[in-house]
């Protein structure tokens, strides 16, 4: 799985702004295609002051002119926050996107759990979303889930990611997502922030193996960041 640039906005429509991004955008396919990686997850990019579903509908034509570069990718969009003109706040905005995709098996979705609680959807129960998702896009289009905590409260729209158990979404809850049977065959990875003793110190530290372990144990531990820190130190 590989991620493409933030700076990539299929959304804006722009043409100098947009050519810009296309071209970056089929460059990333295909590297991504010379590394021998399948997916490439893109954030579907921002209206910015232009109408909203006209810029949805540019997504959708400018992807299908960047996947016809190659065919070995598959391009997964991200489930967004739904910060300032994000495009993707909804799962009915990427459903608006893959119902225009000419090659339907080179389109899926990469669903971010920080991203859908700041946009809106309730993760505590979270067979309830996924039977939404399932309604609206369909499960066969859910490829990859990123795996985070929230800084903020549900609906927040604002994209800050948490240490797993240490955010408004909650270790449990987290957990419920990770191990859901429906999914438990999907690719996951942690997106989580690295760890600093206190707030404007310089040092910080990785926490992926640690948290990796409360995952695969399922019990949160109330002191794994300053566990993590003292571990570097």
């Amino acid at each position: 799985v590989v991620h493409a640039p933030y700076l990539i906005n299929l959304g804006n429509m722009n043409k100098e702004k947009y050519d810009v991004s296309l071209n970056m955008l089929k460059i990333e396919i295909d590297r991504t295609a010379k590394m021998g990686c399948r997916y490439l997850v893109l954030h579907p990019g921002a209206s910015m002051d232009y109408d909203r579903n006209e810029s949805i509908l540019q997504v959708a034509s400018l992807l299908n002119e960047a996947i016809s570069t190659n065919d070995k990718v598959i391009i997964l969009l991200e489930t967004m926050a739904g910060k300032g003109s994000e495009i993707g706040k909804t799962f009915e905005e990427l459903k608006m996107i893959i119902d225009n995709i000419d090659k339907k098996d080179q389109i899926g979705v990469c669903l971010d759990t920080c991203h859908i609680h700041d946009g809106g959807y309730d993760l505590s129960n979270f067979d309830d979303t996924l039977d939404e998702f399932d309604k609206i896009i369909g499960l066969s289009y859910l490829r990859v889930v990123h795996v985070n905590d929230s800084k903020n409260e549900r609906g927040a729209h604002k994209d800050r990611h948490e240490n797993i158990g240490f955010g408004k979404i909650g270790f449990d809850n987290i957990i419920n997502v990770i191990y859901n049977p429906r999914i438990c065959d999907r690719i996951f990875i942690l997106e989580t922030p690295y760890v600093k003793e206190k707030e404007g110190d310089k040092n910080s530290y990785p926490p992926y193996k640690f948290e990796i372990n409360t995952i695969r144990n399922k019990v949160f531990e109330p002191d794994l960041l300053s566990k993590i820190v003292d571990n570097y130190k």
